[in-house]
């Protein structure tokens, strides 16, 4: 199973940073890796990845026009897409559990998604089981030509829930029970997400607060310190960030 990852990108320096470290340390090795830049400015990579800066792109609907620019291209040259996003937390083991996966299903991901606003110290799970957020989702060979014809004149961000809600072939979202393999991390410097993001309120997908990092701790476990730099200094109190 040849993995192609793609990465869309938007000045985002440090997150990036941590996106390569949780790259580097994968159980399993990947085919090619795709970044996709309309940031204002170019962003340096040290992996090797396929670089490319596409400033035209940038603005709203971002994030369909550059799948769509891979997809027309023909740029993946894998068994499977695998969306890696450049601001979330990915498990070493998460690319060889993925390939695992797609040996039985063709749209695989990870269900009851979990995020963690790292500037605010608060966290949310949803009770996603029927698809799976971006940044957790991978798409075999057979059913690029779909996501394709969904995108194809469409910049609606939300690609997930196009793609999990009417994929007609055999998908599985997985229980992570208890070990996840991603954790969604919202609040890292730089541009905001391409969807409209999870605002970090008491009011919105139900936030709770983690002031001394003690559940942050328990779900990444010693990657928890990466995230450090980015704590404010005054912990938890209510935000609008995204």
């Amino acid at each position: 199973m040849r993995l192609s990852l793609l990465t869309c990108h938007c000045d985002r320096p440090e997150a990036f940073a941590l996106c390569e470290r949780w790259m580097a340390r994968q159980s399993r090795g990947w085919h090619q890796w795709i970044v996709m830049d309309d940031g204002l400015r170019r962003q340096p990579v040290t992996m090797g990845q396929e670089y490319h800066y596409v400033p035209w792109m940038r603005g709203k609907g971002s994030l369909a026009r550059k799948v769509r620019y891979v997809l027309d291209r023909g740029l993946l040259t894998g068994d499977a897409l695998v969306f890696i996003e450049n601001d979330d937390w990915y498990g070493p083991d998460y690319l060889q559990w993925l390939a695992s996966a797609l040996e039985m299903d063709s749209l695989v991901g990870e269900g009851s998604a979990l995020y963690y606003n790292v500037r605010a110290r608060w966290w949310s799970e949803c009770g996603n089981f029927q698809h799976a957020s971006l940044c957790s989702t991978a798409l075999a060979r057979f059913g690029w030509s779909y996501l394709h014809r969904l995108i194809a004149y469409d910049d609606n961000p939300f690609i997930d829930a196009q793609l999990w809600g009417h994929y007609p072939w055999r998908k599985r979202v997985y229980d992570p029970m208890g070990f996840r393999h991603t954790v969604g991390i919202k609040g890292m410097p730089g541009h905001a997400g391409y969807g409209s993001g999870h605002k970090c309120t008491p009011d919105h997908l139900s936030w709770h607060s983690d002031c001394k990092l003690g559940f942050l701790e328990g779900v990444l476990f010693g990657d928890a310190q990466a995230y450090a730099p980015f704590y404010q200094p005054d912990p938890c109190p209510p935000s609008s960030v995204t």
